[in-house]
């Protein structure tokens, strides 16, 4: 099974993996799909949006995405890391606040603000999350926005064959990583769910937030 066929079997949707094969699908020609792509391959709608929803929270949690959310929390996630921070202070000069790519250290996170900070950025930066409940997805994931995956993470799923134990784990660390990153300051938390929201709603709770009506 190649990697786009691991990406859609991870979205519930690996009946198409045989399409994207015969079309030539890859990783590089994934984030250019549209609904225009999808309709020509006889994809439903429902099924359409799922992919379209799950290719652009791919685009979101890459590194080289040109959007003001594309900031990288990994200390060495650029070649140089203070032309990366120059131009991330850039881009938020004209925006309201960044999204970091997703990433497992909260003291990355922290280092990140405290450059901006050194370069007068007070703008909002919300911390990415990716709860780990799939071994095999999150470093697929990574492999395809570029984020770095701990070798302490690898080699603690590693011996883990049973999947709700691979979950559990990963929603454990998830919660503990949410809880040091808001200590620590982040005016809030955003997941990256591959439209699966479970798991979010478990870490929300483990974290003891209030839940707001509406």
């Amino acid at each position: 099974m190649n990697e786009v066929s691991h990406w859609l079997n991870s979205l519930g949707l690996d009946r198409y993996s045989s399409l994207f094969l015969e079309h030539e699908i890859d990783l590089d020609s994934l984030p250019e799909l549209t609904d225009s792509d999808l309709r020509e391959l006889a994809i439903p709608l429902g099924h359409r949006k799922r992919i379209l929803k799950a290719i652009t929270q791919l685009k979101d949690a890459s590194p080289s995405s040109g959007r003001d959310s594309g900031a990288s929390a990994k200390s060495d996630a650029s070649p140089s890391r203070e032309a990366d921070r120059r131009h991330l202070a850039a881009k938020l000069d004209r925006a309201d606040f960044a999204i970091t790519q997703f990433f497992f250290d909260a003291g990355d996170y922290v280092r990140l603000v405290d450059e901006l900070a050194q370069l007068g950025v007070t703008k909002p930066v919300l911390p990415g999350i990716m709860p780990v409940t799939n071994k095999g997805q999150v470093v697929r994931m990574a492999e395809l926005s570029g984020a770095a995956f701990p070798t302490w993470l690898a080699e603690r799923l590693e011996p883990v064959t049973d999947p709700d134990e691979v979950r559990r784990i990963g929603i454990e660390l998830a919660t503990t990583l949410c809880a040091d990153l808001l200590e620590a300051g982040a005016p809030g938390l955003h997941f990256y769910t591959l439209n699966r929201s479970s798991a979010t709603r478990e870490i929300y709770a483990n974290l003891g937030l209030p839940v707001t009506a509406g």
